[in-house]
């Protein structure tokens, strides 16, 4: 294997690493506004379409 498909492999590794945790990030950010949001149920509707468009744009769900 030569030594630029290593760090190819490498970069790439990186990437997804970096990619997963935007993602956590925004899987807790969504769950704490969610849940300082609960009691409320206009602020419950409007958290749920934050969390909507949050997932889209991190492409979950995306077929």
């Amino acid at each position: 294997m030569s030594i630029s498909i290593v760090a190819d492999l490498l970069q790439l590794h990186s990437a997804k690493r970096n990619v997963n945790g935007q993602l956590e990030a925004t899987r807790v950010a969504a769950e704490k506004h969610l849940s300082a949001q609960w009691t409320n149920p206009q602020a419950k509707l409007e958290a749920g379409r934050q969390t909507l468009r949050m997932s889209r744009l991190a492409g979950i769900g995306d077929r």
